[in-house]
């Protein structure tokens, strides 16, 4: 099987002798497949590591500019016939902080955008070993630490036990620059109505949501109608 086609898989697997030898994904996460399942009939699993890291980091930075930039109000402006600029706020990328939380493929990536953008970039992994694209990188133990000042931070972690809801009211209430939150991770690391109250108390200034949870998202959701808030 070549792609994410999950009702395929589950069909393949339910027959009565199936043959399938090898799987291999379009993404670079792969818990949404039944791992367990896959071991037992030692099924081969290859992911796409590596391939998104260009076109997520250049996504990135243009929910980056639209925010910071004024390019959203703008938009939104002109399907109004609303010519005034009084209200778009208008901020410089260049020197602000960003910390990526994540330092695969896709975060240094996104790392190496930032310092092309004359940001201060911080990475945080596991160990805090170095990579390339960051200023500084940290550990996880350091997180509370990096993020205090931050004005961009980037999710992009892969979803495991430790990371799952690891981005809820206790984490929003370390911040104390209102950054931009971005998630190219995915969804289940943050718990959604602590986004949402993070969001309407200021902690957060905007949010640019690649994934959510759950999805699709659902149309009462909030997210939809926040004016600081962009997602797919």
């Amino acid at each position: 099987i070549f792609g994410d086609a999950k009702g395929i898989l589950r069909r393949t697997l339910n027959l009565t002798n199936p043959q399938l030898k090898w799987i291999q994904t379009f993404s670079a996460g792969v818990d949404y497949l039944p791992m367990t399942e896959l071991v037992d009939r030692q099924i081969l699993l290859s992911n796409a590591s590596g391939v998104h890291a260009e076109p997520i980091a250049e996504t990135v930075f243009g929910t980056i500019l639209a925010h910071l930039r004024g390019i959203k109000q703008s938009i939104e402006k002109q399907l109004s016939n609303d010519w005034r600029q009084t209200d778009v706020s208008y901020k410089i990328i260049r020197g602000k902080k960003m910390v990526v939380i994540g330092t695969g493929h896709i975060g240094g990536r996104i790392g190496e955008l930032g310092q092309a953008f004359g940001m201060t970039t911080i990475g945080i992994n596991h160990s805090g070993h170095s990579v390339p694209g960051f200023k500084q990188t940290m550990s996880l133990d350091q997180l509370a630490t990096a993020v205090i000042d931050a004005d961009v931070l980037v999710n992009a972690l892969p979803l495991t036990d430790e990371t799952h809801s690891f981005y809820d009211k206790q984490f929003f209430a370390k911040l104390t620059a209102a950054p931009m939150f971005i998630n190219i991770g995915r969804g289940s690391s943050v718990v959604t109505t602590d986004l949402v109250a993070a969001l309407n108390q200021g902690k957060l200034s905007a949010a640019s949501l690649d994934v959510t949870e759950p999805e699709p998202l659902p149309a009462d959701s909030p997210l939809w109608q926040m004016e600081n808030v962009c997602h797919r």
